[in-house]
């Protein structure tokens, strides 16, 4: 219903001001300052307990990488997970990829989605499963949080397909988890809060908690899962752009798709200095400005659709 994705954007960026416009700043900074060193010395006494990789996203991954991966095999591997069965073929009956008769079965979901395409979706499926907010009060930042992380990973698909890069549905999964971390964080926070019960916590704190730790904290979580060395420099680097490394290309397409996100409403905060972020990307990933601009026009409602699908608004 495009009146309900206009109200949803509406809210979402009135959020983005009121959260760049604390009162409070230099408040917010010194609590999230005392719950950074709490996290820190959490992590390193080895008392945080790092959420395991879903089976299903897991054993597909597997799949994936072998050169002789099955799209059989992608099917039932999918089918052993009920509610992520349910979501692709709901993905695959959407508006945005919906052929000339419906889809019923796994298997033909996966046939219209092609492998690589599926797999990004099981993966937003099950990133989305980490997003559940308590406290209560973080709801809206958990949810503005998992739109950013797949509005960037939507604008990194379609940056790649435009400057040829030959991974598309790679840099999706980089551009997905770059912010990985913050579903961990509010846990750890969420734990803080249990044992320290007169430590007030609201979302401004959360925010800049999250803005200070979520990379360092996303690259020790990847390692865990084991995924590749491509996707961990991705998180590891998109805040910034890098040059001459052999994973530099993923990296920035993830840095820009960041900040394009950012900088169409799909975002915790607004920022000041995403335009000059914006035009740094362009040099970096030889594309024109109008290329962007024309990204920009095409893909904000397609976004806005796929994140109502894939959130189940």
């Amino acid at each position: 219903d495009p009146v309900t994705l206009a109200h949803l954007r509406k809210r979402r960026i009135e959020r983005m001001a009121r959260r760049a416009n604390s009162p409070h700043i230099e408040q917010t900074l010194s609590t999230a300052k005392a719950l950074r060193g709490m996290i820190e010395l959490r992590m390193r006494g080895g008392e945080v307990v790092l959420p395991v990789l879903p089976a299903v996203a897991a054993r597909l991954n597997l799949e994936l990488a072998s050169p002789n991966a099955d799209m059989h095999k992608v099917a039932d591997i999918i089918s052993s997970d009920v509610a992520v069965a349910a979501k692709v073929v709901q993905v695959a009956n959407s508006a945005i990829f919906r052929g000339t008769s419906p889809i019923n079965t796994v298997g033909g979901a996966v046939v219209r989605l092609g492998m690589r395409t599926t797999s990004s979706i099981v993966m937003t499926v099950c990133h989305k499963s980490l997003y559940r907010a308590n406290p209560a009060p973080l709801h809206e930042v958990m949810q503005d949080l998992f739109t950013h992380a797949l509005a960037t990973a939507i604008f990194a698909r379609e940056l790649a397909l435009t400057i040829r890069y030959r991974a598309p549905e790679e840099a999706f999964l980089a551009a997905l988890l770059h912010d990985v971390a913050s579903p961990l964080i509010l846990r750890m926070v969420s734990e803080i809060l249990q044992a320290n019960r007169n430590f007030a916590v609201g979302e401004l704190e959360f925010v800049a908690l999250v803005k200070e730790l979520h990379t360092e904290v996303g690259v020790t979580l990847l390692k865990k899962w084991d995924l590749s060395a491509e996707l961990l420099y991705a998180v590891e680097h998109h805040e910034q752009l890098t040059q001459g490394d052999a994973h530099s290309m993923v990296s920035n397409i993830t840095f820009m798709a960041n900040v394009l996100a950012k900088r169409c409403g799909f975002a915790l905060a607004d920022e000041p200095d995403t335009e000059a972020q914006e035009e740094a990307g362009i040099k970096a990933l030889g594309i024109s400005p109008q290329q962007i601009a024309d990204l920009k026009v095409r893909i904000v409602d397609r976004a806005e659709r796929e994140i109502a699908i894939l959130s189940g608004v």
